[in-house]
């Protein structure tokens, strides 16, 4: 789910429709102003997906995806479900 705009993005609850998406057979693929890896985890563990798309984020921040990368093998989320993807990519 993709809001354009900002402005749009703060009137949505967050996972408004992320529920529905998830009892489907396709990749739920999370993103929004993302500037820091605990943010990209966050959004990971709100959406309920190991899926992350990075825009002006990685752009600004060349160093963003090492960085997610790294937090998402080191930090602890005790109970929470998500499978890391970047081995993937």
């Amino acid at each position: 789910m993709h809001a354009p705009k900002p402005k749009v993005i703060s009137r949505l609850p967050i996972g408004t429709k992320i529920q529905s998406f998830n009892a489907l057979d396709i990749p739920v693929i999370a993103n929004g102003e993302i500037w820091s890896a605990a943010q990209a985890n966050d959004c990971m563990m709100q959406a309920g997906t190991s899926h992350l798309m990075l825009g002006r984020g990685a752009v600004t921040r060349p160093d963003l995806v090492a960085q997610v990368d790294n937090y998402t093998e080191n930090h602890d989320d005790s109970g929470k479900t998500r499978q890391p993807c970047y081995g993937k990519i």
